[in-house]
Protein backbone atom coordinates (compact mmCIF):
# COMPACT_ATOMS: atom_id res chain seq x y z
CA UNK A 1 0.00 0.00 0.00
CA UNK A 2 1.31 3.44 -0.95
CA UNK A 3 1.79 6.22 1.55
CA UNK A 4 -0.29 8.76 -0.38
CA UNK A 5 -4.04 9.21 0.03
CA UNK A 6 -5.56 8.56 -3.38
CA UNK A 7 -8.93 9.60 -4.77
CA UNK A 8 -11.24 6.59 -5.05
CA UNK A 9 -12.06 5.45 -8.59
CA UNK A 10 -15.65 5.93 -9.71
CA UNK A 11 -17.58 4.74 -12.77
CA UNK A 12 -19.64 7.74 -13.78
CA UNK A 13 -21.71 6.04 -16.46
CA UNK A 14 -23.78 4.04 -13.97
CA UNK A 15 -25.32 7.10 -12.30
CA UNK A 16 -28.71 8.42 -13.35
CA UNK A 17 -29.21 12.14 -14.03
CA UNK A 18 -29.98 13.08 -10.45
CA UNK A 19 -27.09 11.09 -8.96
CA UNK A 20 -24.66 12.38 -11.56
CA UNK A 21 -25.75 16.00 -11.14
CA UNK A 22 -25.51 15.72 -7.36
CA UNK A 23 -21.95 14.34 -7.58
CA UNK A 24 -20.86 17.08 -9.97
CA UNK A 25 -22.48 19.86 -7.95
CA UNK A 26 -20.91 18.58 -4.71
CA UNK A 27 -17.54 18.46 -6.47
CA UNK A 28 -17.94 22.06 -7.65
CA UNK A 29 -18.89 23.21 -4.14
CA UNK A 30 -15.91 21.38 -2.65
CA UNK A 31 -13.54 23.06 -5.13
CA UNK A 32 -15.01 26.47 -4.29
CA UNK A 33 -14.74 25.78 -0.57
CA UNK A 34 -11.13 24.60 -0.87
CA UNK A 35 -9.98 27.16 -3.42
CA UNK A 36 -9.19 26.01 -6.94
CA UNK A 37 -5.61 27.29 -6.72
CA UNK A 38 -4.98 25.10 -3.66
CA UNK A 39 -5.47 21.95 -5.73
CA UNK A 40 -3.83 23.17 -8.93
CA UNK A 41 -7.06 23.77 -10.85
CA UNK A 42 -7.14 26.89 -13.00
CA UNK A 43 -9.99 29.40 -12.86
CA UNK A 44 -10.73 28.65 -16.52
CA UNK A 45 -11.14 24.93 -15.73
CA UNK A 46 -13.40 25.70 -12.78
CA UNK A 47 -15.51 28.11 -14.83
CA UNK A 48 -15.96 25.59 -17.65
CA UNK A 49 -16.88 22.84 -15.19
CA UNK A 50 -19.31 25.10 -13.29
CA UNK A 51 -20.99 26.13 -16.55
CA UNK A 52 -21.66 22.48 -17.37
CA UNK A 53 -23.05 21.87 -13.88
CA UNK A 54 -25.56 24.65 -14.56
CA UNK A 55 -26.42 23.22 -17.98
CA UNK A 56 -27.07 19.80 -16.47
CA UNK A 57 -29.22 21.33 -13.74
CA UNK A 58 -31.34 23.05 -16.41
CA UNK A 59 -31.69 19.82 -18.40
CA UNK A 60 -32.93 18.00 -15.30
CA UNK A 61 -35.38 20.85 -14.65
CA UNK A 62 -36.73 20.37 -18.17
CA UNK A 63 -37.18 16.65 -17.51
CA UNK A 64 -39.15 17.47 -14.38
CA UNK A 65 -41.26 19.92 -16.37
CA UNK A 66 -42.13 17.11 -18.80
CA UNK A 67 -43.16 14.92 -15.86
CA UNK A 68 -45.32 17.75 -14.54
CA UNK A 69 -46.93 18.05 -17.99
CA UNK A 70 -47.88 14.35 -17.82
CA UNK A 71 -49.34 14.86 -14.35
CA UNK A 72 -51.28 17.89 -15.58
CA UNK A 73 -52.73 15.82 -18.44
CA UNK A 74 -53.86 13.15 -15.96
CA UNK A 75 -55.55 15.66 -13.61
CA UNK A 76 -57.07 17.41 -16.64
CA UNK A 77 -58.57 14.10 -17.77
CA UNK A 78 -60.04 13.49 -14.30
CA UNK A 79 -61.56 16.98 -14.24
CA UNK A 80 -63.14 16.41 -17.66
CA UNK A 81 -64.70 13.15 -16.50
CA UNK A 82 -66.14 14.69 -13.35
CA UNK A 83 -67.61 17.67 -15.22
CA UNK A 84 -69.19 15.40 -17.85
CA UNK A 85 -70.65 13.12 -15.17
CA UNK A 86 -71.97 16.07 -13.18
CA UNK A 87 -73.70 17.65 -16.16
CA UNK A 88 -75.08 14.33 -17.43
CA UNK A 89 -76.53 13.46 -14.02
CA UNK A 90 -78.24 16.83 -13.72
CA UNK A 91 -79.64 16.51 -17.24
CA UNK A 92 -80.87 12.95 -16.68
CA UNK A 93 -82.67 13.81 -13.45
CA UNK A 94 -84.82 16.42 -15.17
CA UNK A 95 -86.92 13.40 -16.10
CA UNK A 96 -86.82 11.78 -12.66
CA UNK A 97 -90.14 10.35 -11.39
CA UNK A 98 -89.25 11.79 -7.98
CA UNK A 99 -90.40 15.38 -7.70
CA UNK A 100 -87.65 16.50 -5.34
CA UNK A 101 -84.95 15.22 -7.67
CA UNK A 102 -86.70 16.63 -10.72
CA UNK A 103 -86.97 20.08 -9.14
CA UNK A 104 -83.34 19.98 -7.99
CA UNK A 105 -82.21 18.97 -11.47
CA UNK A 106 -84.20 21.77 -13.13
CA UNK A 107 -82.67 24.38 -10.81
CA UNK A 108 -79.14 23.02 -11.27
CA UNK A 109 -79.63 22.73 -15.03
CA UNK A 110 -80.29 26.46 -15.28
CA UNK A 111 -77.44 27.26 -12.87
CA UNK A 112 -74.87 25.16 -14.73
CA UNK A 113 -75.99 26.01 -18.27
CA UNK A 114 -73.21 28.64 -18.75
CA UNK A 115 -70.62 25.97 -17.96
CA UNK A 116 -71.80 23.30 -20.40
CA UNK A 117 -68.89 22.21 -22.60
CA UNK A 118 -66.25 23.83 -20.38
CA UNK A 119 -64.29 20.56 -20.41
CA UNK A 120 -63.42 21.25 -24.05
CA UNK A 121 -61.77 24.60 -23.33
CA UNK A 122 -57.98 25.13 -23.10
CA UNK A 123 -56.60 24.23 -19.67
CA UNK A 124 -56.32 27.76 -18.32
CA UNK A 125 -59.84 28.79 -19.36
CA UNK A 126 -61.22 25.44 -18.25
CA UNK A 127 -59.76 25.87 -14.78
CA UNK A 128 -61.32 29.33 -14.44
CA UNK A 129 -64.72 27.97 -15.48
CA UNK A 130 -64.52 24.96 -13.14
CA UNK A 131 -63.64 27.19 -10.20
CA UNK A 132 -66.58 29.44 -11.01
CA UNK A 133 -68.86 26.40 -11.34
CA UNK A 134 -67.73 25.11 -7.96
CA UNK A 135 -68.37 28.50 -6.38
CA UNK A 136 -71.92 28.53 -7.76
CA UNK A 137 -72.68 24.95 -6.73
CA UNK A 138 -71.43 25.35 -3.19
CA UNK A 139 -73.58 28.36 -2.31
CA UNK A 140 -76.06 27.50 0.41
CA UNK A 141 -79.13 27.37 -1.83
CA UNK A 142 -77.54 25.41 -4.67
CA UNK A 143 -75.66 22.93 -2.50
CA UNK A 144 -78.95 21.61 -1.10
CA UNK A 145 -79.96 20.64 -4.65
CA UNK A 146 -76.52 19.07 -5.21
CA UNK A 147 -77.13 16.91 -2.15
CA UNK A 148 -80.60 15.97 -3.35
CA UNK A 149 -79.08 14.55 -6.54
CA UNK A 150 -76.37 12.78 -4.50
CA UNK A 151 -73.67 14.79 -6.24
CA UNK A 152 -71.91 16.18 -3.16
CA UNK A 153 -69.02 13.70 -3.46
CA UNK A 154 -68.62 14.52 -7.15
CA UNK A 155 -68.49 18.27 -6.45
CA UNK A 156 -66.03 17.73 -3.61
CA UNK A 157 -63.77 15.55 -5.78
CA UNK A 158 -63.93 18.09 -8.61
CA UNK A 159 -62.71 20.71 -6.15
CA UNK A 160 -59.79 18.52 -5.10
CA UNK A 161 -58.82 17.74 -8.70
CA UNK A 162 -59.13 21.41 -9.72
CA UNK A 163 -56.86 22.33 -6.81
CA UNK A 164 -54.19 19.84 -7.87
CA UNK A 165 -54.50 20.92 -11.50
CA UNK A 166 -54.07 24.56 -10.56
CA UNK A 167 -51.03 23.83 -8.40
CA UNK A 168 -49.37 21.79 -11.15
CA UNK A 169 -49.98 24.44 -13.79
CA UNK A 170 -48.50 27.09 -11.49
CA UNK A 171 -45.45 24.94 -10.79
CA UNK A 172 -44.89 24.30 -14.48
CA UNK A 173 -45.13 28.00 -15.25
CA UNK A 174 -42.72 29.06 -12.49
CA UNK A 175 -40.21 26.24 -12.93
CA UNK A 176 -40.07 25.92 -16.72
CA UNK A 177 -36.41 26.20 -17.69
CA UNK A 178 -35.13 27.86 -20.85
CA UNK A 179 -34.64 25.33 -23.62
CA UNK A 180 -31.08 24.03 -24.08
CA UNK A 181 -29.60 22.81 -27.33
CA UNK A 182 -27.17 20.35 -25.72
CA UNK A 183 -28.71 17.03 -24.70
CA UNK A 184 -27.66 15.54 -21.37
CA UNK A 185 -25.50 12.92 -23.10
CA UNK A 186 -23.30 15.58 -24.72
CA UNK A 187 -22.92 17.57 -21.51
CA UNK A 188 -22.11 14.46 -19.50
CA UNK A 189 -19.44 13.34 -21.95
CA UNK A 190 -17.71 16.71 -21.60
CA UNK A 191 -18.09 16.70 -17.84
CA UNK A 192 -16.65 13.19 -17.53
CA UNK A 193 -13.39 14.50 -18.99
CA UNK A 194 -13.45 17.64 -16.86
CA UNK A 195 -14.12 15.64 -13.70
CA UNK A 196 -11.28 13.22 -14.48
CA UNK A 197 -8.88 16.09 -15.23
CA UNK A 198 -9.77 17.96 -12.03
CA UNK A 199 -9.39 14.91 -9.80
CA UNK A 200 -6.12 13.91 -11.45
CA UNK A 201 -4.70 17.43 -11.03
CA UNK A 202 -5.89 17.57 -7.41
CA UNK A 203 -4.22 14.25 -6.55
CA UNK A 204 -0.97 15.16 -8.29
CA UNK A 205 -0.95 18.52 -6.51
CA UNK A 206 -1.51 16.85 -3.14
CA UNK A 207 1.58 14.70 -3.80
CA UNK A 208 3.87 17.20 -5.55
CA UNK A 209 2.89 20.20 -3.43
CA UNK A 210 1.35 18.78 -0.26
CA UNK A 211 -0.76 21.13 1.82
CA UNK A 212 -3.53 20.77 4.40
CA UNK A 213 -6.05 22.09 1.84
CA UNK A 214 -5.06 19.61 -0.87
CA UNK A 215 -5.06 16.67 1.54
CA UNK A 216 -8.43 17.72 2.91
CA UNK A 217 -9.84 18.00 -0.61
CA UNK A 218 -8.77 14.43 -1.47
CA UNK A 219 -10.27 13.12 1.76
CA UNK A 220 -13.57 14.98 1.34
CA UNK A 221 -13.75 14.07 -2.35
CA UNK A 222 -13.67 10.42 -1.33
CA UNK A 223 -16.57 11.11 1.03
CA UNK A 224 -18.53 12.75 -1.80
CA UNK A 225 -17.88 9.76 -4.06
CA UNK A 226 -18.92 7.38 -1.26
CA UNK A 227 -22.23 9.24 -0.86
CA UNK A 228 -22.88 8.94 -4.60
CA UNK A 229 -22.13 5.22 -4.50
CA UNK A 230 -24.55 4.82 -1.59
CA UNK A 231 -27.32 6.66 -3.46
CA UNK A 232 -26.73 4.45 -6.51
CA UNK A 233 -26.85 1.24 -4.45
CA UNK A 234 -30.05 2.30 -2.69
CA UNK A 235 -31.71 3.00 -6.03
CA UNK A 236 -30.70 -0.36 -7.50
CA UNK A 237 -31.88 -2.21 -4.39
CA UNK A 238 -35.26 -0.46 -4.54
CA UNK A 239 -35.58 -1.24 -8.25
CA UNK A 240 -34.81 -4.92 -7.64
CA UNK A 241 -37.33 -5.02 -4.80
CA UNK A 242 -40.07 -3.50 -6.98
CA UNK A 243 -39.40 -6.04 -9.73
CA UNK A 244 -39.78 -8.91 -7.24
CA UNK A 245 -43.03 -7.47 -5.94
Amino acid sequence: MGSYLKIDPVRLGKFNKAEYASLMNDTKLLILETGAEKIGVSQAQLDAFSANVEKLTDIIAESRARIETMQIAEEDRKADGLVVYLMATIRANRSSPLEAMRVAAEVLFLETKPYVGCQRLPQGQKLVMIRALLTDLTTEGMYAHVQTLHLADVVEELGVVAGRLGDLISQRTSQRAAERTEPAKVVRAEMDEQFDDILTIAFVTSVAHPSPEATRFVSLMNAVIAESETAYKQRTVQRTRRKKE
